[in-house]
């Protein structure tokens, strides 16, 4: 997970804070992925942890922090902001912690409850537009194949440009079987299901169709894959902003 001072702004920042009714989940989703960046704030010091347990009533419990010299800043009471992926999506905690103890026969965290969750929302922060020679095709049931070309991307999908079918409209609500794209220098096959569809619409001289398409159940590691290229494409474009 990225460790840039202004992905960590964007991320514990009020806009993307959630509601204290959507802890739980989110915890649940956070510990699914278990690996989290930490920050501890006073004295400054990134870190790495786990997040072992979620579900007991003293509070959550996180691994001892790696490397040593964050696991000696923190204190009872420090103030500590920890973030992963939930469910492929940038999500954070900020929080306190209570005290160093033994659990399961392994030294580890308590953390304070309420925690306070933060999480970066998809269009607005994760989605940025495909390099110039994405392709995508779609494998429909009962229907030809499509070739499109993507226009952007984000950890939960794609939108793209394809030839209007011949045999069959595309309508929203329709499954893809697979969606055949190339990302990272590697194929990449994952189903999908049209949300939005505009058009037919004339483009360069081709009858063609914009489609919004949510992957089903991306790989977390291809989803990992585009949130770094998409924040690195967002540093990019407010480095532009300000030169």
């Amino acid at each position: 997970m990225d460790t840039h001072p202004d992905f960590i702004n964007a991320l514990f920042s009020p806009a993307q804070r959630q509601e204290r009714t959507q802890g739980p989940r989110l915890l649940a989703d956070l510990q699914q992925h278990r690996h989290l960046q930490a920050l501890v704030t006073r004295p400054m010091c990134y870190a790495q942890t786990e997040l072992l347990s979620v579900s007991e009533p003293d509070g959550p419990v996180i691994d001892e922090l790696r490397p040593d010299a964050a696991q000696a800043a923190l204190q009872a009471g420090s103030e500590l902001l920890l973030w992963g992926l939930a469910r492929g999506i940038p999500t954070g905690i900020a929080v306190r912690m209570v005290r160093h103890e033994v659990w399961q026969g392994y030294g580890a965290f308590r953390l304070l409850l309420p925690v306070q969750i933060y999480q970066l929302q998809r269009r607005q922060s994760l989605r940025a537009e495909a390099p110039s020679d994405m392709r995508v095709t779609l494998q429909r049931r009962g229907a030809r194949t499509l070739d499109g070309v993507v226009r952007d991307v984000s950890a939960g999908g794609l939108s793209c440009r394809v030839a209007v079918p011949r045999d069959y409209p595309l309508s929203v609500g329709e499954v893809l079987e697979a969606v055949h794209f190339d990302f990272a220098g590697e194929r990449q096959v994952v189903r999908a299901q049209i949300r939005h569809l505009q058009g037919p619409l004339r483009h360069s001289g081709a009858i063609q169709q914009d489609l919004g398409l949510a992957f089903a159940a991306a790989p977390a590691q291809l989803q990992e894959r585009i949130i770094h290229y998409a924040m690195r494409c967002n540093r990019q474009e407010l480095r532009r902003a300000y030169l």
